[in-house]
């Protein structure tokens, strides 16, 4: 339970890193499209230290707890079911720019996007597709990222 909260608590600190105010200088008129590409060139600059610096990152509507959507819900509970050790999740619906820069980043069109050791696994159709053949799970215990079950 504890271990559940503090992985909460981390989830919702690491979100509000990311979502920081993009700084005033960004909002100025003259250069509106100029502002628009710093913007985005500093959001994909935070999603690639998130990826890089955790196992596993969901981008998805909503939260885990609050999914959005029935795309970002099966995934964040596909991740849940195999009890992984580390797990992140941002909300992308929070800013819309966040959205439009991951998407930037990662060259996937759609949300959710699941990120495992820096690399983009895919959306809800790859994720699912690999579970059902079982290679999701392959993956996750070749990186290290399941949780050893204890003995009853």
């Amino acid at each position: 339970m504890l271990r559940h909260v503090i992985w909460s608590v981390r989830r919702v600190v690491l979100q509000h890193r990311l979502l920081q105010p993009i700084p005033n200088r960004f909002f100025t008129a003259e250069n509106k499209d100029d502002n628009k590409e710093q913007i985005n060139k500093v959001l994909i600059n935070k999603i690639k230290q998130l990826v890089e610096s955790h196992d596993i990152v969901l981008f998805m509507k909503g939260t885990a707890q609050e999914p959005l959507c029935g795309f970002s819900q099966y995934v964040s509970n596909l991740i849940a079911f195999y009890k992984i050790k580390k797990f992140n999740t941002v909300d992308v619906t929070v800013n819309p720019l966040l959205k439009e820069a991951l998407k930037s980043y990662s060259g996937w069109p759609t949300i959710p996007q699941l990120f495992v050791k820096g690399r983009l696994i895919g959306g809800y159709d790859i994720v699912k597709d690999m579970h059902t053949k079982g290679t999701f799970e392959s993956l996750l215990k070749r990186e290290g990222l399941l949780v050893p079950e204890s003995p009853e």
